[in-house]
């Protein structure tokens, strides 16, 4: 069996998120898979996809600091992953599209502004030791987080899931995250607003576990005339642990669908 040796990736950035006054240094968000089709047992997950504690802000006058020392209460719920229109969030009016190439037509619902959502989970004790992920599938316009009052960050990015390294963060038992999502901003997301720059999740949201080292990207180059494939794997450590950074060797084992052996490498 042939073994590749590999380098773990250091993470030696400083990310400043803003929030309510604080300067925070958080590492950048990284791309991720939100609901992946495979699921690995060392990498046990959180959905928090279904209803989440939600609220309008037109005036822009709540902050997640009222919000976590209980000021202001999100009295209503909301469906996650869902856009607000879609759940009748707003009155009728005309559509708000960004795009050059824009159509205008008549909404049921439009809300252009700011909204706020609340979810609490509980993290496992087993997950002890491990590195903790806030996984977001997909956001519109843009986005900002917060758990257990502190500053997670900010995503405003194109198409795509992102994923933040939440591990100071949380706690064992019960974590609060909060997010603050407008479609009153610059959208990044091109076509996708042609005809209504929608607000809300697009996609959904996790929390995911991971050793120190772990592998960050997967792709696979297959080359079906000599019946083979290329594969690109990075691994990465969290710089908190940057001790165990180094070399690894990784194996490669290739089934079908029905767990049948296709190779190995």
């Amino acid at each position: 069996m042939m073994k590749t040796k590999m380098k773990c990736a250091k993470w030696l950035l400083i990310w400043a998120s803003l929030g309510v006054g604080v300067l925070y240094s958080q590492p950048p968000p990284t791309p991720t898979v939100v609901n992946p089709v495979f699921r690995s047992k060392l990498r046990p997950w959180i959905s928090l996809n279904g209803r989440w504690n939600f609220c309008v802000d037109p005036a822009n006058k709540i902050t997640a600091w009222k919000l976590f020392t209980n000021r202001v209460f999100l009295l209503k719920t909301i469906a996650v992953p869902g856009t607000w229109a879609a759940q009748g969030i707003g009155e009728p009016g005309e559509s708000n599209p960004t795009h050059l190439e824009y159509i205008h037509v008549r909404l049921r619902h439009r809300y252009v502004g700011s909204a706020w959502y609340q979810r609490r989970f509980v993290l496992p004790s087993t997950w002890k030791g491990k590195l903790i992920w806030l996984k977001i599938g997909g956001v519109n316009s843009q986005g900002w987080f917060w758990v257990n009052g502190r500053v997670v960050g900010h995503l405003n990015t194109y198409c795509g899931a992102y994923k933040f390294d939440i591990t100071s963060l949380v706690k064992e038992g019960t974590n609060t995250i909060i997010a603050r999502i407008s479609n009153k901003v610059l959208s990044r997301k091109g076509l996708r607003n042609w005809i209504h720059q929608y607000g809300g999740f697009s996609r959904g949201v996790e929390v995911e576990a991971t050793s120190a080292v772990h592998i960050e990207d997967v792709w696979a180059q297959p080359d079906f005339d000599h019946r083979r494939a290329v594969f690109l794997i990075r691994l990465a450590v969290a710089w908190r642990h940057r001790s165990v950074a180094g070399n690894y060797r990784v194996s490669i084992r290739v089934s079908t669908v029905g767990g049948r052996p296709a190779g190995r490498g």
